[in-house]
């Protein structure tokens, strides 16, 4: 048996130790961190702007380059790539694709390939200009476009490139290209689209094995679920291919960001960012070296949707100068004038109700004049048409080509077809399938949401209704015997349509090749027409084949006006939707205007937002409506709970809201200066924003107030001792703070200069002044605030804790009494006073478990008769519930949230209700925007003292991670190192909570380290015996309250499962000399620790001297002195089960 003794022990140790520190430095150096970028659908948009509604807008590549750069400066491992329908959809497109033919300048391609794409995949409207146009396009493109699952018919072979494999330091990435079987028949004539499930696996299988791939990528040109649209596919590949790590999908138009179990064991992220350059998908793929091979870390896949235009985002300028000629060809294009309109065209003929287009219940002159086009061109007596974009309109005066563009927005080309009276009718009753049945009770008409708006035709030509109290088809299926469902009164010329009639129907090319079931919506397929070649004999007229390209319908609308000249909104008003009578309807004209006015909305679902289902009036309203309701208008969830039904609901909303009022009170607390944006810190600027714009919503009844810890805590802030925070919150608009522990880290004469500057109160109840016995003069018990006729009490409480969380010099003179007896004071005096409600403004702290329990020292305050609110600082927590009944709210720190209390009153300003809340304002950085007066504000400090904070004074090779509730640091250990040297002791001591931040690798400024060490404190240098040493660590171990100790010069191994205050088990001098508990060793800390704060112990010690070198200038001169620091962490802090192996140690032999 061999044994080894102490100095073995430490040797192996220490081996152990570096070894296992070498192996985690390899580690970090195999991971690479890939980044995806996706974009679908962008469909013709380069600039930030909408052809259409002719103004700017949040959408396009000009935009999407811009986050694309701002993450590629973050990881240059980005890969960007598209899933497809590119070069269609605007004048920009048609204009190039059509008008001048692509060539090597072509716009979508030169602005991707500046870009920098990867890859792409295939659109089924790629193919809207024909192949041979959109085959010269791809010969532009500096970068493949896939699809694996398109064939030709007549060898097999693939038309397309199918994946492309890309190098990221030494991780190969596959891109799958896939397209949607739901492409036009005639544009991909001589090709076949196969089954993307099927090829899916065949693909992905080949690049696991024979191109030995790490990571497996799919681009595809198509929805989730095959059932919910003909095509679709994303959901069933995750679930059954295995070896997938990513799918960006298109096609849908719609923000999809979901995970999905795969065959693998393992979850795939499926993401759809929208359309037209608005949205941008993000995919993080962190990879580790696995023996030979490169394995993802699940664990750490990260993905999200950016929708663009909530963020704050400036277009890029280097797209839009690439991208200008192009745009400004194309509005000139646009803005050619081709004839005059009598009217407005959507005059009388706007939404009677938000949400439910006016043009799926009537006819309107809009959809009648693409009919009658349709109608002239193919000589037809009927002509079906869609309402492609509910929002245009043709208005007074001259008519452009872009009018007509935004009314038809597709490159379809016109049909004339003989149909007979029986499949007039099929086809009616198909098409009726739109509505849902009208049931008693129901006050608006709802849609099918399984049949997209742009799948429902009005007809001209023709008279007659449709009658929803009637049950419509389910399918194809009921139609083949001529049953009768909802149409009625079906006549042409004024006689009623006999089923062996014969009649020419003009349509478009999408519905005359809707010969299969699920082809293009199955229109002809409903009629009986059901095979292409039956659908080709009913053929009279093709607009393609008569007038080329001209033959689109734009383009014969375009021929149609110049031709008139001047044309006139008119209707025929030809079909009626009957079988309701909402005229004695309870509450429909207030369900209306409660509807017009944003207070309630239309059900909606699906991609398109589908006004889905009927709001009944005799149904009893459900408790959600009800609450929101309440939130709108004010109005006591209690009082509307007592109407039974939606009719009587609405009607009495309309009457009492105006008997109620709201009042919203918005809360910072512990801002500590952070007045810069970075990481979760959305910056004074962002935050004054998200303040003014809560305020717009309630202009009158909005009161700003801060908790406390405004000022100390940034570097800009504690060099300019607290001034632009003050003048921030003056702009914020702030109108009382409580006294944090913190505001007397400078002293206490500022703290009224600080009210002065930034305009509001400080309000404490419960601070007095020693040396008079009265409350102090620089801050007002209370303030009485006023809205809206509501008088509200902010009674101003301070943490006792301040007695031992700040420099004890600083707070000597004051005494901070009991929170509850203060306000029990109080409360009686300020309701005599006239107050109508009482909140204490505090700096308590407080906590709220993940089960929403509320505990802290705030939680005390709730039992007081007659508060009734409290708001808590102190802990840096995000609380918001009820204790007592009463709303308890803290607002995280550093402005990353808002909390919020919503007081409602009645007319005779009594206290109805109290609603506590948070807004995560951190988490939703990408909608925030800049208050322009308050980035001024900023922007003048930050240019001022930019010398200063962004002197760099030297690097780190490593992170000197630090979090003082974590335990022991390597910033900790390395700080107090320091601080032993400079003092020539044997060992440091700092508290944990007196380093705010960590270093991250890489060069240091003044700034950082303003942050790191945001208080000015001073090395305390002095003698102390080995039992107080071990007591002040004992205090610092595991410590909930105020986090870790953090010392140097003396190894501690703990236990934490003893008792607190016996956890050490052992403490010894660097050198393995046990700490002797009568002896006296040299020791520095800081004044904080030597006064009291923290609650530390030095009251015992010899030779106390307070040195005032500055703890701050002596780690930056250290630094410095450095150049570069390469700390390695010594655990001077120890766990015990960390060593036991080691210690143990015994080797058999």
């Amino acid at each position: 048996m061999i044994k080894f003794n102490k100095t073995w022990k430490s040797a192996i140790l220490l081996l152990v130790f570096l070894l296992s520190f070498t192996a985690l430095i390899l580690a970090a150096d195999k991971e690479v961190h890939i980044t995806i970028l996706g974009t679908t659908d962008v469909h013709g948009n380069i600039m930030n702007y909408d052809y259409y509604g002719v103004h700017t807008y949040s959408q396009g590549f000009a935009m999407v380059n811009t986050m694309v750069k701002r993450i590629k400066s973050e990881n240059p491992n980005t890969i960007l790539i598209d899933a497809g329908d590119l070069i269609q959809g605007t004048p920009l497109t048609y204009y190039y694709g059509k008008k001048m033919k692509p060539d090597k300048n072509y716009p979508m391609t030169k602005i991707m390939n500046l870009m920098g794409y990867s890859a792409g995949a295939v659109g089924n409207h790629e193919f809207n200009y024909g192949q041979d146009t959109l085959h010269k396009i791809i010969d532009t493109a500096d970068f493949p476009v896939l699809s694996a699952n398109i064939i030709k018919e007549s060898d097999s072979s693939l038309e397309f490139t199918p994946y492309t494999i890309i190098d990221v330091k030494g991780v190969k990435v596959a891109i799958l290209g896939l397209t949607t079987q739901a492409t036009t028949a005639s544009e991909i004539e001589g090709l076949r689209i196969l089954n993307p499930l099927d090829v899916a696996k065949e693909y992905v299988k080949k690049l696991k094995e024979e191109e030995k791939v790490d990571l497996v990528f799919i681009s595809a040109h198509f929805g989730l679920d095959p059932e919910e649209r003909e095509g679709n596919y994303a959901r069933p590949i995750a679930q059954e291919v295995p070896g997938v790590d990513g799918i960006l999908t298109g096609h849908d138009h719609a923000f999809v960001d979901i995970e999905e179990m795969g065959p693998g064991g393992y979850t795939v992220p499926i993401l759809m960012p929208y359309k037209w350059g608005r949205a941008l998908a993000r995919y993080d793929f962190y990879l580790k070296r696995d023996n030979a091979k490169w394995v993802i870390d699940r664990d750490k896949t990260e993905h999200q949707v950016y929708d663009l235009r909530k963020m704050e985002l400036e277009p890029d300028q280097e797209i839009l100068l690439a991208g200008q000629s192009y745009h400004q060809e194309t509005l000139e294009y646009t803005g050619t004038v081709i004839g005059t309109a009598t009217a407005d065209f959507k005059k009388g003929y706007q939404d009677e109700i938000k949400g439910i287009s006016q043009g799926k219940l009537q006819d309107t002159p809009l959809v009648n004049l693409v009919n009658a086009v349709q109608m002239k061109y193919a000589e037809a007596d009927i002509s079906l048409a869609a309402e492609f974009a509910a929002t245009a309109n043709i208005k007074k005066g001259d008519i452009t080509i872009n009018d007509l563009s935004s009314i038809y927005i597709y490159e379809n080309y016109l049909y004339g077809i003989k149909i007979t009276g029986s499949e007039l009718k099929k086809l009616l009753e198909f098409e009726a399938r739109y509505y849902r049945q009208v049931k008693d009770g129901d006050a608006t008409i709802a849609f099918n949401d399984s049949i997209p708006g742009y799948n429902y035709d009005m007809f001209k030509g023709i008279t007659f209704d449709i009658d929803l109290s009637k049950p419509a088809p389910e399918s194809a299926a009921d139609l083949e015997d001529g049953k009768q469902f909802r149409i009625y009164n079906l006549k042409k010329d004024g006689k009623l349509v006999k089923d062996n009639d014969k009649f020419i129907l003009a349509l478009n090319d999408y519905r005359f090749q809707s010969w299969g079931k699920k082809m293009h919506g199955g229109f002809l397929y409903a009629m009986g027409i059901k095979s292409k070649e039956e659908a080709m004999k009913r053929v009279v007229f093709s607009s393609q084949e008569k007038y080329g390209d001209e033959g689109q319908v734009r383009n014969l609308m375009i021929s149609y006006v110049k031709g008139k000249g001047t044309i006139s909104p008119l209707v025929d008003d030809n079909w009626h939707l009957t079988g309701f009578d909402f005229s004695d309807l309870v509450g429909r004209d207030e369900m209306v205007q409660l509807i017009n006015e944003g207070i309630i909305s239309v059900p909606t679902k699906g991609r398109f937002g589908v006004n889905y289902q009927a709001i009944n009036l005799y149904e009893k309203p459900e408790k959600e409506e009800i609450s929101l309701i309440s939130e709108k208008t004010n109005i006591p969830v209690k009082l509307l709970e007592k109407f039974q039904t939606k009719g009587e609901l609405y009607k009495n909303v309309v009457i009492l809201r105006d008997n109620y009022k709201k009042v919203s009170i918005l809360s910072i607390n512990d801002f500590h200066g952070a007045l810069a944006q970075g990481g979760s810190n959305i910056g004074s600027s962002r935050l004054a924003g998200a303040i003014k714009s809560e305020k717009v919503k309630n202009p009158d009844g909005t009161i700003i107030v801060s908790a406390g810890d405004n000022y100390q805590g940034s570097a800009m802030s504690n060099l300019l001792y607290g001034e632009p925070v003050s003048a921030a919150f003056r702009e914020m608009g702030i109108e009382a703070s409580a006294v944090g522990n913190h505001e007397f880290d400078w002293g206490d004469d500022r703290i009224n200069r600080w009210g002065e500057e930034g305009g509001f109160p400080f309000v404490a109840a419960n601070i007095y002044d020693k040396r008079t016995g009265e409350p102090v003069s620089w801050a007002k018990p209370y303030v009485f605030i006023e809205r809206k006729g509501a008088v509200i009490a902010f009674i101003g409480i301070a943490t006792p804790e301040t007695a031992y969380k700040t420099l004890k010099a600083n707070v000597e003179n004051y005494e901070f009494r009991d929170p509850v007896e203060t306000l029990k004071t109080w409360v009686p005096i300020l309701q005599m006073a006239g107050s109508d409600a009482m909140v204490a403004l505090t700096h308590c702290g407080a906590f709220q478990d993940k089960d929403g329990s509320i505990t802290g020292e705030a939680v005390d305050l709730t039992y007081v008769k007659g508060v009734d609110a409290v708001i808590s600082a102190h802990t840096h927590q995000k609380v918001s519930g009820y204790v007592n009944g009463k709303p308890l709210v803290q607002a995280y720190k550093y402005g990353r949230t808002l909390g919020k209390l919503e007081f409602i009153f009645d007319q005779n300003d009594r206290l109805i209700s109290a609603k506590p809340s948070i807004d995560n304002l951190y988490k939703r950085q990408d909608e925030l925007k800049d208050d322009p007066e308050t980035l001024r504000i900023y922007n003048k400090y930050n240019n001022e003292m930019k010398p200063v904070l962004e002197r760099v004074i030297g690097k780190t090779t490593v992170n000197l991670r630090h979090d003082r509730y974590e335990g022991p640091s390597l910033l900790g250990e390395w700080a107090t190192e320091v601080m032993k040297e400079k003092a020539s002791v044997q060992i440091a001591m700092t508290n944990g909570g007196g380093l705010r931040t960590s270093i991250p690798a890489g060069e240091i400024t003044v700034g950082k380290m303003y942050e790191v060490m945001p208080f000015d404190n001073t090395l305390f240098t002095m003698k102390l015996s080995g039992a107080d040493i071990r007591a002040n660590i004992e205090h610092g171990i595991l410590n909930e309250d105020i986090g870790w100790i953090q010392v140097s010069g003396v190894k501690v191994v703990y236990n934490p499962d003893e008792e607190t205050g016996n956890r050490i088990i052992s403490i010894t001098l660097e050198d393995g000399t046990p700490l002797e508990m009568d002896k006296y060793y040299t020791v520095v800390t800081n004044d904080f620790m030597a006064t009291g704060g923290d609650d530390y112990k030095f009251e015992n010690a010899r030779k106390a001297v307070n040195t005032f070198i500055p703890l701050r200038e002596t780690l930056i001169e250290a630094v410095e002195k450095s150049g570069t620091l390469s700390p390695v962490k010594k655990n001077w802090i120890i766990e015990l089960k960390k060593i036991t192996l080691l210690t143990h140690l015994k080797i058999a032999g």
